[in-house]
Parts: structure tokens; sequence; C-alpha cells
């Protein structure tokens, strides 16, 4: 299971990268700068993810800190590509949206690693010495 969904996130970055691609080359201005927007934005949401390396920092600490750099770069992109107005309503949906999806990969991505990790402890508690 882990494989295909690996696989599937691997086709859809490869089909995201593609359309980006040619999106810059042949899109209009205003398409041109909200693709380099979003490439931007992942390129920092993807950075902050490395935050996951800090063994000093605590989980909760480091989702802390993610959350926060991509929540930031989020509406900072949001606000330059005017995505939506800035009003209170509509910011706190977004926020929620942003929310919504982030801790849906965030647990995704924690029961992944879980899995690997009580496989490899499962290994080493069964090895034969």
């Amino acid at each position: 299971m882990k494989k295909i969904v690996r696989n599937i996130l691997v086709a859809v970055g490869i089909g995201n990268t593609i359309y980006l691609a040619l999106g810059v080359v042949f899109a209009d201005a205003e398409v041109r700068k909200s693709i380099l927007s979003i490439l931007v934005m992942s390129v920092i949401i993807g950075l902050a993810s490395s935050i996951y390396e800090v063994e000093k920092l605590n989980l909760l600490v480091k989702t802390m800190i993610q959350l926060m750099a991509g929540l930031g770069v989020f509406l900072a992109v949001a606000a330059f590509n005017r995505w939506f107005p800035f009003r209170l309503s509509v910011v706190i949906s977004a926020v929620m949206i942003f929310l919504f999806f982030f801790f849906i990969c965030w647990t995704i991505f924690y029961l992944m690693e879980k899995k690997e990790i009580n496989a490899i402890n499962y290994s080493l508690d069964n090895r034969k010495e």
C-alpha cells in the first residue's frame, strides 16, 4: 500500500510539474505569475518539512513550525495573487481549508512513518542473534 501511495504521489508531482512548466512557457502573464507563486510556495513548504530532521525538537514543535511556515507562505501568495478577497470571513474560510488539507497530509505521513518504525522495531525484536 505504501508503494502505491508513493507511486501515485510521484505521478501527481510529475504531472503537476509538466503542467506548471507548460504554463510558465505558454500562459499569459497573470497565469504565469500564479504558477511561479505556486512553485515558490511549494519550495518553501517543502523546505519547512526539513524541520522534522531536527532531533532536539518534539513533534508538536516541529508540526507547529511547519504549519506556521506553510500557512504564512500560503496567505502571502494568496494576497500577492489576489486569489480571494481579504475579508475576515473569507480569510478564516481559506485558513480552515488549508488546515484541513494540512492535517490530512500530516496524518498520512505520520501513519506511514509510524508503520515503518513499528516494522523496524518488530524486526529488531525478532532478529536471531
